[in-house]
């Protein structure tokens, strides 16, 4: 009993983070974005107005406009299983060498929207230093990200980071040998992305409460072949004899 007491009074000292529900809004030359994260993990990503990622009751799902504007949606499992049997196909293989080193190299400091972030950049490697290290390359071919660590904001980094996750088992073979997927994990852990590039930053925070219509599917669950079909370009028409 005694054992009971402590526990609870130890839980009630413990900082345990506010379950909150959030929404993210992004825009920037890239286009907007929303996403949207209720106290119970489920989660609303819009990327402009046809892509949309709904997790709901611990299952994610894609929900796309086919041409006519009508949704389309699927389970994001089913989907990446069909992309990976792809890719593993022998015509499909990457070059063992298609990609080098990379490089994340942090900077200074930066503030969107009002939270402070850290400056990452992030692309291919330049030859090695006197250190030995591989040193950024050219500052055209890399991207800065700005990763904030403010904890009002890390329900939003969870997404971007399940994401990766996410992909990960399909980014993996189609890039081939090097560092990518490692450094992009360890940018993926710094926090939630505030600002990416010139693409896309941070513009707002809301903490309303959303509705839980929010996380309702916009029409049926259909096989991830059918959206694959739907998403393959046409056969190119046969040629007609010439006169």
């Amino acid at each position: 009993m005694r054992l009971k007491l402590l526990l609870a009074g130890l839980l009630t000292l413990a900082p345990l983070p506010a379950l909150a529900d959030v929404t993210a809004y992004y825009a920037g030359a890239g286009g907007a974005a929303t996403i949207e994260v209720d106290d119970g993990g489920n989660f609303r990503a819009e990327f402009g107005k046809m892509v949309t990622l709904i997790r709901r009751d611990g299952v994610d799902y894609l929900a796309v406009e086919d041409p006519a504007g009508k949704p389309k949606v699927v389970r994001v499992d089913e989907m990446l299983t069909l992309i990976r049997a792809q890719i593993a196909k022998p015509e499909s293989a990457p070059p063992a060498e298609m990609m080098g080193d990379f490089a994340l190299v942090g900077g200074g400091d930066e503030t969107v929207a009002g939270y402070a972030g850290t400056v990452w950049r992030f692309g291919p490697a330049g030859k090695p230093s006197v250190t030995g290290q591989a040193a950024p390359g050219s500052s055209r071919d890399q991207v800065d990200l700005v990763m904030s660590a403010d904890p009002k904001l890390a329900p939003i980094g969870a997404v971007f980071r399940h994401l990766f996750e996410s992909l990960a088992p399909v980014l993996e073979p189609a890039l081939g040998q090097g560092n990518f997927m490692t450094l992009a994990g360890e940018l993926a852990a710094k926090g939630t992305p505030i600002r990416i590039g010139p693409v896309m930053a941070l513009a707002r925070v809301d903490t309303a409460d959303i509705a839980s219509a929010r996380f309702e599917l916009p029409g049926p669950v259909l096989p991830a072949a059918e959206l694959m079909a739907m998403m393959r370009p046409p056969a190119p028409a046969p040629m007609s004899p010439l006169p």
